[in-house]
């Protein structure tokens, strides 16, 4: 659950609902209350604690079980959950930037396959819950389509430069990427920028103006003129070519802590629902980067600056959570059929934002077709589609006979 939610555009409650523990969890949110605060006063309850712990609890009746269940077992959720999002945090961002085909193939394959999961635990299928998929569903397609909120990120123009100008080329967007600091000693978090849009150089044109924009909000993108001179290592091979920065960068700013609390609240409330990605949301509200950045920086760093952001926003992520849960455990309990039809809207609406093969304009990124279906990229991109189907199939299965063993909850 925790490298899914660190992924834009997958859920971690996907992950949950496919392994069976999707309803356990929304009930163990709902638990915390004050009930257990009261509860938390008693040695009673922590006797019942150590005994759900240590799995000593064959016929108690207890009135805490049910509260000291739920701390036991979101104790080790969540703990796996941080662990995989300070590792997660680490390393796909990465490869989400060099290797942006494949690895959508991959999640596109992931939710294409996970569709099936709640669409199986329906028990009656009616023309209302047909309804009620499709308006999700529709819903769900406009909402991925949104453009990232980059009113927080520097922006401005690089030229870049080319010694042959015999041919016309096409730069894609998606294959460059600048940069103030020499990428021999860049740090993997150090600001870079990133093209607006996709650009074509006529044949004997040899230098082209493109606009840039940081990736990442914040005032440290706003550079002056000169810093940006590097070529990150990409697709594009830059032999031959020279970037230069004409004017500084402008428009960058750090967001209030109040937003923070806000985009915390809003993702961790995706982030229980499959389909919906909480990293998704924090990338359309332009907080995606910022907060991984501040997350990375808190680890390696200390910083009391990073600390007030992750604490902002974990606080905001306990608010929604605790909030939220209680609307979705009352659906789960009252509408459960209803909401397994919402959540298949929610799942077939998110595949917009996982399909592989895009291009970028100053409107945004497209979905298109791929330009050749022989061509290398397009096919590791269609193995990790196919790959993504098997993962779900065999995490399905094990979810199946874990639930058969486990029981009911």
């Amino acid at each position: 659950m925790g490298i899914a939610d660190v992924i834009p555009g997958v859920s971690g409650g996907t992950v949950a609902l496919i392994l069976g523990i999707y309803g356990r969890l929304v009930r163990a949110i709902r638990l915390i209350d004050l009930t257990l605060v009261g509860l938390m006063l008693s040695p009673a309850f922590y006797k019942r604690f150590w005994a759900h712990l240590t799995g000593q609890t064959a016929g108690s009746m207890a009135k805490e079980d049910d509260h000291a269940e739920a701390i036991v077992f979101l104790l080790f959720l969540v703990s796996g959950i941080a662990l995989a999002i300070l590792t997660g945090a680490r390393i796909i961002p990465g490869l989400m930037a060099q290797y942006p085909e494949p690895m959508r193939g991959l999640f596109f394959g992931l939710i294409l396959a996970s569709v099936a999961v709640p669409y199986q635990m329906m028990k009656s299928r009616t023309p209302v819950h047909g309804l009620v998929f499709i308006a999700i569903a529709v819903l769900t397609f406009f909402l991925v389509g949104l453009r990232v909120d980059q009113s927080r990120f520097s922006h401005g123009t690089v030229v870049v430069q080319r010694v042959s100008a015999e041919t016309e080329q096409t730069l894609r967007a998606q294959d460059l990427r600048f940069s103030a600091t020499d990428p021999a000693t860049m740090h993997k978090h150090d600001l870079s920028f990133d093209p607006s849009t996709d650009i074509t150089m006529p044949a004997g044109t040899t230098s082209i103006e493109i606009p840039i924009v940081a990736t990442r909000s914040g005032d440290d993108g706003n550079v002056p003129a000169g810093s940006i001179r590097y070529f990150l290592p990409s697709k594009f091979d830059a032999t031959g070519w020279t970037v230069t920065q004409p004017a500084p960068l402008s428009g960058g700013a750090d967001p209030p802590l109040w937003y923070l609390f806000v985009c915390g609240a809003i993702a961790i409330c995706a982030m229980i629902l499959p389909g919906i990605s909480g990293a998704f949301l924090l990338l359309i509200l332009g907080q995606y980067d910022y907060i991984l950045f501040h997350l990375n920086q808190l680890v390696s760093t200390r910083s009391s600056v990073s600390a007030a952001v992750v604490a902002i926003f974990i606080l905001g992520i306990i608010v929604g959570i605790l909030s939220f849960s209680r609307v979705l455990n009352w659906m789960l309990y009252r509408l459960p059929d209803e909401t397994m039809a919402a959540l298949v809207g929610l799942m077939v609406g998110s595949l917009r934002i996982l399909w592989p093969f895009q291009t970028m304009d100053t409107n945004g990124s497209h979905n298109t077709l791929p330009a050749s279906l022989t061509d290398v990229t397009t096919l590791v991109t269609i193995g990790t589609m196919v790959a993504g189907v098997v993962i779900i199939v065999v995490l399905t299965i094990a979810g199946n006979r874990h639930a058969q063993a486990a029981g009911p909850h």
